[in-house]
């Protein structure tokens, strides 16, 4: 029950931002990765990835993404792209978390989320009573059994 898509970031070397959460806007995601650096995307240059490429750090794509996040934080004027990495994100078909047992799998348990960065601490708690026997009533709505199978 997933529907995966290819995705691109961008991090930066250590830059002199003071950014300590994730911020997001029409022109550009970022996040602080440690030591100082960025990582930056934009959905919309998803779109442009050639299957199986990696774009340069000086390619028109991710100078694009740079731009835009320069727009937000000017003081990344002079800091260039470091790292480019291309993905294959895991996204449930319904954009909804998947969260449980796997009925047709025995002992198989997922938490596949798009969500992770914002729910990720209370996801931990919840599948930590989940697998511990508790009775998880908020986790009813995503459970993997909510999709049809043939």
């Amino acid at each position: 029950p997933l529907s995966p898509t290819t995705g691109m970031t961008v991090s930066t070397p250590p830059a002199p931002v003071c950014l300590k959460r994730c911020c997001h806007s029409p022109e550009a995601n970022m996040r602080p990765d440690g030591a100082g650096r960025l990582i930056i995307r934009n959905r919309d240059c998803d779109t442009w990835i050639e299957p199986g490429k990696i774009p340069a750090t000086d390619s028109e794509l991710v100078k694009g993404i740079m731009d835009r996040a320069r727009k937000i934080m000017p003081n990344l004027e002079e800091i260039p792209p470091e790292t480019v990495r291309v993905g294959v994100r895991a996204i449930p078909a319904d954009a909804i978390s998947i969260v449980g047992f796997d009925p047709q799998v025995v002992g198989f348990y997922s938490v596949v989320t798009h969500s992770g960065i914002t729910l990720s601490a209370r996801l931990a708690l919840l599948v930590t009573e989940d697998l511990t026997g508790g009775d998880v009533a908020e986790l009813q709505p995503y459970r993997p059994s909510r999709f049809p199978r043939p």
